[in-house]
């Protein structure tokens, strides 16, 4: 403001407006000195309050920082050692001393082979159940009879296969089990003879391959050698097989008679040979099945066929026919000419189906059915019917000396 005025006149007062100045430009100098002081001061004091609160300056911070790295490491490497040392001590004390075995613990062949025989038990076990349950054949009297709703009149046992199997075991092994079987089945037929006439018995089966023409050769020898005039004949007019087993020649015949190459009776006698056995069994001849025709199911079940089988029951007191399978027509076509049919199972072969069928077969072409003869039963114990025990023959044996006659002129039993 004093400067706006201009210096005053009087040198006094302008000597104390230099000396105003000069004091001003002081205070002014001390202001300023001071406000800078006190910056510097509030920016100490900052800079302390943050020391403060981080625990020192930069250097210390990074100093701290790498002490405490160190004490990391150096914590981890006590621990290191410690878990070195612990694992290194043993805890365990000793109770027993330890002993070597006296046997080797491998290989043991002994284990080994018993648990491989338990192993391929099982696994044989499995393969039986298996093979059981997937076989579809008959393997028990009773399921036959179940099936059929036919009696078991007779069961003939398999033969001992050593150096060879006999053709006629009535005749070549007669002390034979399947001898008595023949001679059994024989028994029971004379026993349904008692009541009705049989004079011609039709042999037949389900399926091939069950031995029907076996059955019917010993039961027609059975039956001459219980004393009966006996014709077996080869109905088979496909394959026949009846004059191979029995060694005989086959140029005539009941094909050459079915085409009418038989005149008279006297031809039909003439065509009958005497069966080649060893030793011979008087009254037993076969009529093998001679030339084949070209078409049999048109001849079996005719007229002339039915004429036949009359001349040959009247030249006989018994006649047993070896027909075929029921598998072809001619044996159902033949059967209600006759006056029995038995029909052939062999257990474990012929399957259950084929036999419930050749069975509603015969019954619907009017057959009158004499049972079921199994053939190749098993050699166990339990398996032949109430019918076969040796006490249950011997009954059947006392009743055939009485009824035995009815089965015409044949003389009384063996």
């Amino acid at each position: 403001e004093l400067s706006r005025l201009g210096p005053p006149a009087d040198p006094e007062a302008r000597q104390q407006l230099v000396e105003a100045q000069a004091a001003l430009a002081q205070k002014q100098l001390d202001r300023q000195l001071a406000t800078t002081r006190y910056l510097q001061l509030s920016s100490k004091i900052t800079d302390t309050e943050q020391e403060e609160k981080q625990g020192g300056t930069a250097q210390e911070i990074a100093r701290m920082e790498l002490y405490t790295q160190l004490h990391g490491s150096l914590v981890n490497s006590l621990e290191s050692v410690r878990l070195a040392r612990l694992q290194n001590t043993s805890f365990l004390s000793v109770v027993e001393e330890a002993e070597p075995p006296e046997d080797p613990v491998r290989p043991r062949p002994l284990l080994n082979a018993v648990l491989g025989g338990i192993v391929a038990l099982m696994a044989a076990a499995g393969l039986i159940l298996l093979l059981d349950y997937l076989d579809g054949s008959v393997r028990s009297p009773d399921e036959a009879v179940a099936l059929t709703g036919l009696p078991v009149i007779g069961a003939i046992g398999q033969a001992r296969r050593r150096r060879g199997v006999p053709a006629l075991a009535v005749v070549e092994a007669p002390e034979g089990a399947q001898a008595e079987g023949f001679r059994t089945l024989r028994t029971n037929l004379e026993f349904a003879a008692a009541e009705q006439p049989l004079r011609t018995i039709l042999v037949t089966s389900a399926e091939d391959e069950a031995g029907k023409t076996t059955v019917a050769a010993n039961l027609a020898a059975a039956f001459a050698q219980g004393g009966h005039e006996t014709l077996l004949v080869d109905a088979d007019v496909r394959r026949p097989r009846l004059h191979a087993l029995l060694n005989l020649g086959n140029e005539r015949g009941l094909g050459d008679l079915l085409r009418g190459q038989a005149a008279s009776p006297g031809d039909v006698r003439a065509s009958l040979k005497p069966a080649r056995t060893t030793p011979a069994v008087p009254g037993l001849r076969v009529l093998p099945s001679g030339n084949l025709p070209p078409q049999p199911y048109e001849l079996l079940g005719t007229e002339r066929s039915a004429a036949l089988l009359a001349e040959l029951a009247e030249a006989a007191d018994v006649v047993v026919l070896d027909s075929p399978p029921l598998s072809v027509a001619d044996a159902a076509r033949l059967a209600p000419q006759v006056d029995g049919v038995l029909l052939v199972v062999r257990p474990g072969a012929t399957e259950a189906e084929a036999l419930a069928a050749a069975a509603d077969q015969l019954e619907r072409a009017g057959a009158r059915m004499l049972g079921i003869v199994l053939n190749g039963v098993p050699r166990r114990a339990g398996f032949y019917p109430r019918a076969y025990t040796p006490a249950a023959r011997g009954e059947q044996a006392a009743a055939l000396r009485e009824r035995q006659p009815a089965f015409g002129e044949g003389p009384a039993g063996d």
